[in-house]
């Protein structure tokens, strides 16, 4: 094994397993080691990232849901029905009936965070 040159043997080594011992296989090391920081980092950032985005779903849903409380609260203070309330707003009956009764239990201050807390919880 005259023939091959220390640089070679070095690096032959290096892939073996064993410790880098000159500048380029530290070298060469390093930019391993770098990019697998950064392939991890790539897929911390992208599990982040759906996080982000399941969250901000949720905020949405959650949002929608805060508004159709605050019209069926509202409605109900005008003394209109359920059923009335689930036409006008064109939702489904038995949705506008739960919240209706949530209400009911909360009236007269309509207090759409507690009603929103309490249909979640059922």
């Amino acid at each position: 094994m005259n023939d091959v040159s220390d640089e070679m043997k070095n690096l032959l080594d290096y892939i073996d397993g064993q410790e880098s011992s000159d500048d380029f296989t530290k070298e060469l090391e390093t930019a391993v080691r770098d990019v697998k920081n950064k392939e991890k980092w790539r897929v911390e950032y992208m599990t982040l990232e759906m996080r982000y985005r399941e969250l901000l779903e949720q905020g949405i849903e959650q949002g929608e849901m805060k508004k159709l409380i605050t019209q069926i609260c509202r409605k109900k203070r005008k003394s209109k029905t359920p059923e009335v309330i689930a036409e006008e707003l064109e939702e489904n009956l038995e949705q506008v009936i739960r919240i209706y009764d949530i209400a009911d239990g909360l009236a007269p201050e309509y207090d759409v965070e507690k009603i929103y807390e309490e249909l979640m919880t059922k």
